[in-house]
């Protein structure tokens, strides 16, 4: 939507314009659209998705080593 917005506004202004400005328009809006130009997508995760455990002030129950 916002690329439409600039486009449109972009437009108006340039056919109130005089007919030597056109080109200085069209680079101005060049120029903004490429602002709106999305990054390319990223590369592959270095490190792997893992669940995290929740922090809690209470130790945990864990199975000792020694079994009685």
């Amino acid at each position: 939507m916002m690329s439409f917005r600039l486009i449109r506004d972009e437009l108006m202004l340039s056919s109130h314009a005089s007919p030597g400005a056109i080109p200085r328009h069209l680079a101005a809006l060049r120029a903004n659209l490429k602002s709106l130009v999305l990054p390319p997508t990223r590369t592959d995760r270095i490190y792997p998705r893992a669940v995290k455990t929740k922090m809690s002030k209470l130790p945990r129950n864990r199975p000792t080593g020694s079994a009685k």
